[in-house]
């Protein structure tokens, strides 16, 4: 029992902390910044994604999905707790759109988790989100790979 309240204090302690970090977000809802909307002009984007979708998927990692929460407003990982989404490394999946989404679904169990705070990722983030929310956000997710991620803070990542 201790060990369960350590740890939800612990994971507590870091979803506070998470806002804290370097980067903003977007902006408001579902509107992305101007070097993320270029970088879509230009991409090649997995089949059955398109920058509505992309723009679709913000909306819900600020918003219901609460993925921002973990993963940092900016996708850079907030504070040891969710991963940097915005690299080229992918711990559990191959970083594909359908693994991404696959990835989302599932969710990442606490022994396989990355994190200082040994905390896991519930399926869907631990949110309500439907299936068409989390293929946009898997689509959003992707598409951080695009832009240059803001230096870290003072403090590190």
């Amino acid at each position: 029992m201790r060990a369960v309240v350590g740890r939800a204090w612990s994971v507590a302690v870091a979803v506070l902390l998470a806002g804290c970090g370097p980067g903003a977000p977007e902006g408001p809802r579902g509107v992305l910044a101007a070097d993320h909307e270029a970088a879509l002009e230009v991409a090649e984007l997995p089949p059955g994604v398109d920058a509505g979708l992309v723009r679709t998927g913000a909306a819900v990692y600020h918003g219901p999905g609460g993925c921002h929460v973990c993963h940092a407003p900016d996708g850079t990982g907030a504070r040891g707790v969710g991963a940097d989404l915005t690299d080229a490394t992918w711990w559990h999946s191959d970083g594909s759109w359908p693994a991404i989404i696959d990835q989302v679904k599932a969710g990442v169990d606490a022994a396989a988790a990355h994190n200082v705070w040994g905390a896991s990722m519930p399926p869907r983030g631990g949110s309500a989100i439907s299936d068409a929310q989390v293929e946009a956000v898997a689509a959003y997710v992707w598409s951080l790979r695009l832009v240059e991620p803001p230096a870290p803070g003072p403090s590190g990542r």
